[in-house]
């Protein structure tokens, strides 16, 4: 029976498969995949945003429902997570410059025609589907301030822990990626055969597609060009020949723990 393994690349998702065939994405898995970005008014490139005129989100990146275990039970339904929302470094430390261009098409006097003030250099917006299918999708403020980065800043992630109870009781949350299920370290990797040439599926929203109302994740396949030297030690990423890198999956049903790069 042919599987899926999910693997991260920001601004979007990537499932590598080492079976030719249909191997299919589980539909769960898709739900895992969010937004990142603001409100803006529609405007015409080249004008500026004038009152009255309609909002639409903006998106400025990728990211992914990520849960670490913090309390085992031999009860999968009974487990305890943590829940992180991971994406690109770049997305929020770029997120102020994104805001600036965004100003310059929302002045003063239309700071209130979608909804809210003006956008805040210090807050980024993630926006998620509620799991009624028929409800637009949801903003909710995040401060740059609670992200933190790997230690090494020539790795291309960022992440910040979410309130998860709050999520489920206003009907967000049901799914994330758990580190102890879905999740592949790269010892895991090398010991599953996990090599160039294995397909791979990549998730996101790239050049602002992501839907108007809720998020509408699109999905590419491609193939892993090279990931030797990674499991070796040698590099710290590796490369995919895909049409746009975002959040990647490989085999299993698992999540390759991610190495994430634009």
């Amino acid at each position: 029976m042919a599987k899926t393994v999910a693997k991260m690349f920001l601004p979007s998702l990537v499932f590598i498969s080492t079976f030719a065939g249909a191997t299919l994405i589980p539909p769960h898995f898709r739900n895992a995949v969010v937004a990142l970005g603001s409100m803006n008014p529609i405007v015409t490139p080249g004008q500026i945003a004038l009152p009255g005129q309609p909002c639409a989100w903006t998106t400025e990146g990728t990211g992914f429902l990520y849960g670490y275990l913090v309390q085992n039970d031999p009860e999968a339904s009974k487990r305890q997570y943590e829940v992180y929302l991971v994406t690109n470094r770049h997305v929020i430390t770029e997120h102020t410059a994104a805001l600036a261009i965004a100003k310059l098409r929302r002045p003063p006097q239309t700071e209130m025609e979608c909804g809210s003030p003006l956008p805040k250099e210090d807050i980024i917006k993630v926006r998620m589907n509620p799991l009624n299918s028929s409800l637009r999708g949801r903003e909710f403020d995040l401060p740059i301030k609670n992200w933190f980065y790997h230690q090494n800043n020539g790795i291309d992630i960022a992440a910040i822990r979410l309130n998860a109870g709050y999520l489920k009781t206003e009907g967000i949350l049901d799914v994330f990626f758990q580190n102890d299920d879905m999740v592949y370290r790269k010892d895991q990797l090398k010991a599953k055969g996990v090599a160039a040439g294995d397909g791979v599926f990549v998730l996101g929203f790239p050049m602002n597609l992501a839907g108007m109302q809720r998020n509408y994740v699109i999905v590419r396949q491609g193939c892993i060009a090279r990931i030797s030297d990674m499991l070796d030690g040698q590099s710290t990423s590796y490369l995919l020949d895909a049409w746009f890198c975002q959040l990647g999956l490989a085999p299993f049903d698992h999540l390759i723990w991610p190495h994430l790069s634009y």
